[in-house]
């Protein structure tokens, strides 16, 4: 059976497992457990008729917190392997294409002027239109080294740079990509 209660925090001395804060407690013949997961402030509390199921539940708990964990630190690995692999892929001079826009496809581009480490200072470059597609569409392609705007810091992602509302992935500077503005 389980029950809220009122928003606390768990006591100084709860057992501490991983992100897990567990207290135990017994009135009579029910046994209690509480529990908080993270920075939770209402813990999950739990009755049970024995100190056996209490205990085994508990043990389910933690096996489900370790599983939890491992998932975590396996993403994060796979993560920082495919940021390297990007990393490695973004050097000065190399163009980026952001594209982003709803209802319609906005094309931007940006040339990596400066890197250090997982950071790089990006600025936006012109686009020239290359041919219409129709009346408020046509296709664009970079011109690297005409800047346009101020320099931009940007840490590097597992795919791209990061931006408000999308990702900049590099890109051969003669290609061409559609962009559309109607609305």
């Amino acid at each position: 059976m389980t029950a809220t209660a009122k928003f606390e925090s768990p006591p100084a001395d709860a057992e501490v497992y991983r992100r897990l804060r567990i207290v135990r407690s017994e009135r009579g013949s029910q046994f209690t457990v509480q529990l908080w997961r993270g920075r939770q402030r209402r813990p999950r509390i739990c009755l049970f008729e024995t100190r056996e199921q209490r205990e085994s539940y508990i043990a389910e708990r933690k096996e489900a917190e370790d599983r939890r964990e491992q998932f975590r630190d396996a993403r994060a690995a796979t993560r920082r392997q495919e940021r390297d692999k990007m990393a490695a892929q973004l050097k000065v001079g190399t163009v980026l294409r952001y594209s982003w826009g709803y209802e319609q496809t906005n094309c931007q581009f940006f040339e990596i002027v400066a890197r250090s480490g997982l950071m790089v200072t990006i600025q936006e470059i012109e686009a020239e239109s290359t041919r219409r597609s129709g009346d408020m569409a046509g296709y664009v392609k970079p011109r690297p080294g005409r800047f346009i705007g101020e320099p931009l810091r940007k840490r590097i992602g597992p795919w791209g740079i990061h931006f408000n509302h999308g990702v900049g992935v590099p890109i051969e500077a003669d290609s061409e990509h559609y962009n559309s503005w109607y609305g």
